[in-house]
């Protein structure tokens, strides 16, 4: 009799490794499968916006935009100027110019 519970004890106990080994090895795969999606989505979303910033390049190749009063923290005006090779964000107050460029990479 105690040989039986010997062997059932240790049916069980393979039984139960088998059982965390194959959990460990479905977690791992899930873990995998969400990472790929998340890193998927996040390259689609900034191939849209550059897509969506291209297109308003063309767009406006050549023409300015002003923006008056943006917010308080930013009292003065932006003025955004679209060139061939990218555009030009210009911040003006009474005290400062603040001239940014970006350059598209065709």
């Amino acid at each position: 009799m105690i040989q039986t519970n010997t062997r059932t004890s240790n049916r069980r106990g393979a039984a139960l490794i088998i059982a965390l080994v194959l959990l460990l090895l479905v977690s791992a795969i899930s873990a995998s499968l969400i990472q790929g999606f998340y890193t998927d989505r996040r390259e689609r979303d900034r191939s849209l916006i550059r897509t969506q910033a291209e297109l308003l390049r063309q767009d406006f190749a050549g023409e300015t935009l002003t923006l008056p009063h943006v917010s308080d923290s930013f009292p003065g005006t932006f003025q955004l100027t679209s060139r061939e090779n990218g555009v030009v964000v210009e911040y003006h107050d009474t005290a400062n110019t603040l001239v940014y460029t970006s350059s598209s990479s065709n």
